[in-house]
């Protein structure tokens, strides 16, 4: 009903600012040339307001035509050239340009500088935000998102298996990182270590990283940072694109097949995309492993049922005139995946056997689907524009697993562990105004409502209603041409209605009483968030920024109401209804600078956070008291309980590149996270360890004329040991890595592209702090050879004098 009418208002809105446009329409155009004079064909214009957009002909000419009078900003890129951004002011008349563009010696560097907020605009951030592309993510493919961006200093990914990827953000993960598609919170069960993130890697054009506090404009989640899944871009009008993608890992013989197609025609554009995959049981540098003493088999060194199957698609359609830009997506993620035995409850040889096939998926396994359907428009009026996001989601997720007895008779007719179906429905609004050429000003309002029923024969979560909803104002100041100050405040509440729960307690099979597991719980949280930053650019190609915020997080419904045994962690987890909100107060401070051959960036963060919710074992094994008498739980394992304490978090991660030529380059990146518990003085648990990565890329001057733009990547990765752990959490070695990467276009037209990356090439024997199976000793994956082969259909419409 939130989200009918939710869509009903933007309809309405939609016919009523139709019908009272304006008709004087504008024309933007120009020249596109170096710093010699010489045009530049090719360069792509495009205008971030309306994502309207164009390339420059053989002249260098570009037009873009029917924009609404008001002010954008301009976005020029072409190959070799900084990339420039331009305040247009369309209210008067048209505009005829001449944009000299500035070479750029340091191509080669993969961070992109971006404002916090909603302009690209380096020389106005405050703070730093790191994007991958898309050719990026597609030169070291993994098993899952999370992996293939571990390039980025402070991201890492908690594991399981191949398949499962949970990001981490400087250390911070879980319900402390916010991951958004088209403005809107991807909802899952993100709470748990074992559940990934139900995105498709292989249609995706770009990611942006915020890498800290930024609850600001994000909402309670996003303590930790944000991962923006970027909206396709929209082609220039008469254009299109089309791709065919194969992927093969050797590792776990992975095979894909990856088909999309987009375009715009007369201010209407569409896409489509599918992907197939299926892979088997993943190889490991090891034919056992070691868990309490006992070595158990790794039989022909594969992890026995890591395989799974995947298909995902998305369909989207929209509009774009002068006055408005909407877009409908509707996608949809699948995958089965099984899950190492050993991993669920506690390891035995005879589960462990190897069953003849390398490719089923056997007990235990995760079967999972998240459905969207996305809406986002945006209208333009003289001095700014608005914009609407609405949402609907649903996230099944399906564990299947030989059903526990815990002291019942087995009475189940099916092995369906765990249901979780969880329905989301959101609505964000919000206006951005040019209030003047210094002043920008942004109001808005995000709100959502989660709805959670479960299944199966075993019990984690209750099921659960949360309604949320924030309103928050941003503001950008320009002090000088120099200097930059934004900042805002926000305010959130969050309900919370946990049904009761109760438990059948059977104790040495027989039937004791029912128990209460988690009382119906009603919860109201409420708190604000604020942040100032500061920009300055005094010195050219060099930029400061500090930023000051205050945020905080809502406990999530495992933290408030978890009370069951947890098997792919080996412990019982109980909540707590009395848990209060996290609050941070985060600081961060990041320069960058470009001079000659050297880009250099650095970015250094101090968190205090005040009632930090962490899970501690409680030393003891859960209890159950019925009529006076107490009853040990059945094979349970450890009693842990989520607490509250002081937390501090520090650290920081520096990127340096230094072009040698335009044909080779060398980089270094490291970081490091320092997290520590002040009640107990002990660190927090996952915590990733300190690392150094040494890049060097090379494009061969001297090639065959098939090959266009060639290029050789190695990437030597230093871990170093992670001994600051959490109780009952193993100090794990350091370790190195090398990685391969090359790959080049071919083709007459250059429509062919071929990846190839060898992942752990020297077939290294090391253990992931991070990794799930760390607990049981297994090591990583051995050699893999990635291999992607794309065709691009392509088609463009020149433009037009």
């Amino acid at each position: 009903m939130l989200l009918l009418r939710a869509l009903l208002f933007s309809g309405t809105m939609l016919l009523f600012l139709n019908q009272g446009m304006s008709q004087n329409e504008r024309v933007m155009s120009g020249f596109i040339f170096d710093e010699n004079g010489v045009s530049l064909p090719g360069s792509v214009i495009h205008i971030h307001e309306n994502m309207k957009a164009c390339y420059s002909d053989e002249h260098g000419y570009f037009k873009l035509t029917d924009l609404k009078p008001g002010r954008y900003h301009l976005h020029i890129t072409s190959l070799g050239y900084h990339a420039k951004v331009l305040r247009i002011d369309l209210v008067e008349g048209n505009v005829n340009l001449k944009i000299e563009m500035e070479v750029s010696t340091n191509e080669l560097h993969e961070i992109t500088v971006e404002a916090s907020g909603y302009e690209d605009e380096k020389k106005e951030s405050s703070l730093m935000i790191e994007r991958s592309d898309r050719k990026k993510l597609m030169e070291n493919p993994s098993g899952n998102l999370m992996n293939s961006m571990q390039q980025i200093a402070g991201i890492n990914s908690i594991n399981t298996g191949v398949g499962v990827g949970k990001p981490v953000i400087r250390g911070l993960s879980q319900n402390r990182v916010l991951v958004t598609e088209g403005g809107i919170k991807q909802e899952g069960q993100q709470w748990g270590n074992d559940h990934g993130l139900e995105i498709n890697q292989y249609n995706i054009e770009g990611v942006e990283i915020i890498k800290g506090a930024s609850s600001l404009a994000y909402g309670s989640d996003a303590m930790g940072g944000v991962i923006n899944i970027q909206k396709a871009e929209i082609l220039p009008t008469g254009s299109s694109k089309s791709f065919v993608s194969t992927i093969y890992k050797s590792n776990n013989d992975h095979y894909g097949l990856t088909a999309g197609s987009k375009g715009t025609r007369h201010g209407y554009f569409f896409g489509a995309n599918i992907s197939a995959h299926s892979f088997g049981d993943y190889r490991v540098p090891a034919d056992e492993f070691s868990y309490n003493n006992n070595l158990l088999p790794i039989n022909e060194g594969r992890l026995k049922n890591t395989g799974g199957r995947e298909l995902h698609y998305s369909l989207l359609a929209g509009i774009q005139k002068n006055w408005v830009l909407s877009e409908i997506k509707f996608s949809g993620f699948n995958q089965k995946v099984g899950v190492f035995p050993g991993a669920v409850g506690i390891p035995r040889s005879i589960n462990l056997d190897h069953d003849g096939d390398f490719r089923n998926i056997d007990l235990p396994y995760q079967d999972i689907s998240h459905h969207k359907l996305l809406w986002n428009s945006t209208l333009y009026t003289r001095r700014g524009w608005f914009e609407s996001d609405l949402a609907f989601q649903q996230n099944l997720r399906y564990e299947y697993s030989v059903p526990h007895a815990h002291g019942r008779p087995l009475e189940f007719s099916d092995n369906l562990a765990h249901l979780l179906d969880l329905k989301t429905y959101s609505g964000n609004f919000k206006y951005r105004w040019h209030k003047s050429e210094k002043l920008d000003l942004t109001i808005g309002s995000q709100s959502s409502y989660l709805e959670n029923s479960i299944g199966g024969f075993e019990f984690i979560i209750p099921p659960y209603q949360q309604l949320n909803t924030g309103l928050f104002g941003l503001f950008k100041y320009r002090l000088s041409k120099k200097s930059v100050l934004t900042g805002g405040l926000r305010y959130d509440l969050s309900r919370f209605r946990i049904e009761s729960s109760v438990l059948d307690f059977y104790y040495q099979g027989r039937f004791i009483d029912q128990v209460v597991r988690n009382p119906e719980i009603d919860k109201l949280f409420g708190n604000y968030s604020g942040a100032i930053g500061l920009n300055m650019n005094y010195w050219k190609n060099t930029h400061l920024r500090i930023n000051f915020g205050k945020t905080f997080r809502v406990p999530n419904v495992a933290e408030l109401s978890s009370n069951g045994v947890h098997h792919g962690a080996f412990r019982y987890e109980k909540g707590d209804e009395n848990l209060k909100p996290e609050e941070g107060y985060q600081f961060d401070f990041g320069i960058d600078l470009e001079k000659g051959p050297i880009y250099f960036d650095l970015a250094l963060f101090s968190n205090y956070f005040d009632n930090y919710i962490y899970l501690s074992p409680k030393g003891e094994f859960p209890i159950i008291e019925i009529n006076d008498t107490i009853y040990p739980y059945p094979g349970p394992g450890q009693l842990y309980t989520y607490r509250q304490s002081p937390a501090m978090h520090l650290g920081g991660e520096f990127n340096l590149v230094y072009s040698v030529n335009n044909n080779l380059s060398f980089g270094m990146k490291g970081e490091y996270v320092w997290i520590e518990n002040l009640k107990t003085g002990l660190p927090v648990s996952f915590t990733p360890p300190p690392s150094l990565k040494f890049e060097a890329t090379y494009y061969p001057k001297i090639r065959p004329k098939a090959l266009q733009k060639p290029y050789i990547k190695l990437i030597y990765s230093v871990y170093g040991e992670q001994n600051r752990v959490d109780q009952n959490e193993k100090v794990t070695p350091g370790y190195e890595l090398l990685d391969f990467m090359t790959g080049t276009y071919f083709g007459r037209n250059q429509n062919f592209e071929l990846n190839l990356s060898v992942q752990n090439l020297l077939d290294k024997y090391y253990l992931n702090h991070l990794s799930r199976y760390r607990l049981l000793n297994i090591p990583e994956p051995g050699i893999n050879v990635v291999a992607t082969l794309t065709y691009y259909f392509n088609r463009m419409e020149k433009v037009n004098k």
